[in-house]
């Protein structure tokens, strides 16, 4: 059976030196939604890479090495099953893979046993280890198909399918949102406060340099103000559930 066509390119991300890939494939030739054109099968692949080298392959570009590759493969359907027992059973004389189940590749298969991973993207089944090339725009990165020889990875360059992955550490992204979140409202308070604090000691002392007393700047303001916030609250409270207040201040109808 014949490679299945990779409808959707592949998409993931780096964090720090870790990475994620996952790709889905479709029947070639179909459409994009709808039984023209059934999922036939998923894989995740997760490694850490190491790049210092210019790579002469890709402009602008370094050569990499992704070690320590995982793998989750998934069949969707009996063609998938077929296709891959065909290119990499990774089993002497069997399969391993089954229609519907997912299947963990974290070693490589035993020896014969996987042809072909070409069509991953990642010598997975053949090698934990990858070749192959990067590119890096702001907060972006490319990564080549790799190959678990060093001489052919190396002279790998991009295809169609060879997207961008994110990079996550580029974005800010804390790996304890609640934390931040904790001392941002720490910082916010804190300048509160001292612009409360700053605004009565300026208040006082422009009040002391043209009175001579250092007396509370605004204080007939903040000797109304619990008074204005009651009859704010009240009067909202009035307007929401139809209540009549029947103390407070009054204010007479004007003629």
């Amino acid at each position: 059976s014949g490679v299945p066509a990779l409808a959707e390119p592949r998409r993931g991300f780096f964090l720090n030196d870790t990475f994620l890939s996952r790709r889905r494939y479709f029947q070639s030739g179909g459409g994009c939604m709808g039984e023209l054109s059934p999922h036939l099968m998923s894989i995740e692949v997760t490694g850490t890479m190491a790049s210092d080298e210019d790579s002469n392959a890709v402009a602008f570009g370094h050569y990499v090495e992704v070690f320590d590759l995982k793998a989750a493969i998934k069949p969707v359907t009996d063609a998938a099953t077929e296709f891959l027992t065909s290119v990499c059973p990774c089993k002497v004389g069997d399969t391993i893979w089954k229609t519907g189940v997912s299947v963990n590749l974290n070693k490589p298969c035993p020896a014969n046993t996987c042809m072909d991973s070409s069509w991953a993207g990642f010598p997975i089944g053949q090698s934990t280890k990858g070749y192959g090339s990067i590119q890096r725009f702001s907060g972006f990165l490319r990564m080549t198909k790799l190959n678990a020889d060093e001489d052919i990875g190396n002279t790998i360059t991009f295809t169609d399918s060879d997207r961008s992955y994110i990079v996550v550490d580029e974005l800010n992204c804390n790996a304890n949102p609640a934390g931040s979140g904790k001392e941002t409202a720490l910082v916010v308070m804190s300048i509160f406060v001292l612009l409360i604090f700053l605004y009565f000691v300026a208040g006082m002392l422009m009040n002391y340099r043209s009175t001579g007393s250092a007396t509370m700047p605004h204080a007939e303001f903040w000797r109304e103000f619990p008074g204005l916030v009651s009859n704010g609250c009240a009067f909202t409270l009035c307007q929401c559930c139809g209540l009549r207040a029947d103390s407070g201040a009054r204010y007479n109808r004007a003629n």
